[in-house]
């Protein structure tokens, strides 16, 4: 086979192949950056046959789940649909098969770092071949005579994470051209150390997520930040919007909306164990606090709002007050191995996987919560689980406690909703009493529980937390709190 038949071979091959994808979407024209811009004509049908293999590559290369934490939590159903995933993955490697085995074309692109892709106002970056080793990069302001205006690239079927995953890169300098960052863009650079972002208007989800090497960052025009933009940066000790800008201010190096009714990101390497939220605050944003491991005390007096991973593997974390929280995302706490108890006297609604992992926790009374999401309490520290509805709601998941822990059901208990006063004993109201270590006591803040008495006020007990369930049907039983 000639090489103009082997080049129209590869061409319809591609073809088939994207347009299988995209549901016939091929708008969309993905190009590289030659280092000589003066190649000479003859090499031009062996750049066209490179264009495709990095098209391959790239296409590989970015196939990923969208969000890494989220392949713990299959259940979520926040992710692509992965069978999608998968046939993008498949069609890249089918692809550079066909380039490899089947014509024989060598796969190195010894001329290329950056590869391009067409969009609308001009051209993305969405990566590169000879750039992923690269410790500094720089990011021309033009290609093709036209801007180069954003970092990452996603649509209905496709995302390209850029430099996602760029272990090696220490430095990267944006031209004023740039006014977008997408999803993911430079998350996982462990070594990342500098980038100024003059221009950038819009910062996806996870952009900088784990970019550990960052120690500060400054967002002089940004207008949008996605959630987790700067999660697991645990170097990162400030985070800086300018005093001007309409919709983003910064206290302390901590990110919020103007107005400050929502937390948007805390900076990682933020020095200090203990936080008090500002009084504005009411919200905070989707991992707002992922992985902040150094923080131990966390007080919001009065935020009503907890968002999806707010304190995801916060594993120093071992006390935090939430005196007017309504409502607790997904898996907002999950992994905080240090927390021991958890109050929630006004909580209505506990998302999936809330405190999954929290090893520590021992200790937990439930108000009436109206709803909880499935395995929001799987793998804590063997906890018994004092509720004060009499029976499992119908709005809680029916895997809500996945990990078959003891349950009180029918608590009565204190005005603020903090701690068990008393429950009635009857043939229901205790669940899983044969689990692993047993039932446990109750718990209040500054007292020691010493028993259950079978008055209101007598501070003889009857029975010990253990035999609790030894007491007869129909037998109200009460509290004995003695104060530390």
């Amino acid at each position: 086979m000639d090489e103009l038949k082997q080049n129209q071979t590869i061409k319809e091959t591609t073809d088939m192949m994207v347009n299988a994808d995209t549901g016939g979407e091929t708008e969309t024209e993905i190009e590289t950056v030659p280092k000589a811009e003066n190649a000479e004509k003859e090499n031009e049908t062996k750049n066209e046959v490179d264009d495709t293999t990095a098209k391959a590559m790239a296409k590989a290369e970015n196939v990923s789940v969208k969000n890494r934490k989220e392949e713990s939590f299959t259940k979520k159903g926040k992710q692509k649909k992965l069978s999608k995933k998968q046939k993008r993955g498949l069609i890249a490697i089918c692809i550079a098969a066909v380039l490899m085995l089947g014509i024989g074309i060598p796969v190195g692109i010894q001329s290329q770092e950056l590869i391009f892709i067409r969009i609308d106002g001009g051209y993305a970056v969405v990566g590169g071949w000879a750039a992923e080793q690269k410790t500094e990069i720089v990011i021309p302001e033009t290609h093709n005579g036209k801007p180069v205006i954003a970092i990452g690239y996603e649509s209905k079927n496709t995302l390209l994470l850029a430099f996602s995953g760029y272990h090696e890169l220490t430095s990267i300098t944006l031209p004023n051209s740039i006014t977008s960052i997408g999803y993911a863009a430079f998350s996982d650079c462990w070594n990342l150390t500098s980038i100024e972002l003059p221009n950038v208007t819009s910062i996806g989800e996870r952009a900088f997520s784990n970019c550990s090497g960052l120690t500060s960052i400054e967002l002089p025009n940004v207008t949008s930040v996605g959630a987790g933009a700067f999660d697991n940066c645990d170097g990162l000790t400030s985070i800086n919007v300018d005093e001007s800008n309409l919709y983003y201010s910064t206290l302390d190096g901590v990110l919020y909306n103007k107005d400050k009714t929502i937390l948007i990101a805390y900076p990682g390497g933020k020095t200090g164990a203990a936080f008090t939220a500002p009084n504005s605050v009411t919200s905070i944003g989707e991992g707002a606090f992922s992985g902040c491991s150094g923080l131990t005390t966390i007080t919001l007096p009065n935020v009503t709002s907890i968002g999806d991973w707010a304190f995801y593997n916060c594993s120093g974390l071992t006390t935090i007050t939430l005196p007017n929280v309504t409502s607790i995302g997904d898996a907002a706490f999950a992994f905080c191995g240090g927390l021991t108890t958890i109050t929630l006297p006004k909580v209505t609604s506990i998302g999936n996987e809330a405190f999954r992992g929290c090893r520590g926790l021992i200790k937990i009374t439930l108000p009436n919560v109206t709803s909880i999401g499935y395995e929001a309490f799987s793998y804590c520290g063997y906890p018994t689980i004092y509720v004060e509805a009499s029976s499992k709601p119908s709005g809680w998941n029916s895997y809500w406690n996945g990990s078959n822990r003891p349950v009180v059901w029918g608590c009565t208990l204190s005005a603020d909703k903090s701690y068990v006063v008393s429950f009635t004993k009857t043939a229901s109201s205790i669940d899983n009493l044969t689990a692993d270590y047993g039932i446990s006591a109750p718990y209040r803040e500054g007292y020691t529980f010493d028993g259950w008495a079978t008055s209101a006020g007598s501070t003889t007990a009857a029975y010990e937390w253990w035999n609790v369930n030894n007491a007869a049907n129909g037998v109200t039983l009460y509290a004995i709190w003695i104060k530390k």
